[in-house]
């Protein structure tokens, strides 16, 4: 018998990065805050915006930033 794949979910609540179109903005489950630039199979391209972090060096990593982040990462899309 052949093995079926095992298929990602988003935590309830949450999508994927990935099913977000370009220009969204978002929201990670650790507060971090950016918009979607472009994305490909492999990873998604944001810009952060918003850090709810007491960590400077963390802040300075991530904001006013762009980083690429995996496809699955669970966000929550702003404004819905």
């Amino acid at each position: 018998m052949g093995e079926k794949a095992i298929e990602s979910k988003p935590l309830k609540g949450f999508v994927f990065l990935k099913d977000l179109k370009e220009g969204a903005s978002f929201i990670t489950d650790n507060g971090l805050e950016g918009t979607v630039i472009n994305s490909n199979e492999g990873s998604v391209l944001c810009y952060f915006t918003g850090y709810e972090c007491d960590d400077v060096e963390l802040k300075k990593y991530w904001l006013k930033n762009h980083k690429r982040i995996a496809p699955e990462t669970n966000v929550k899309k702003k404004g819905s």
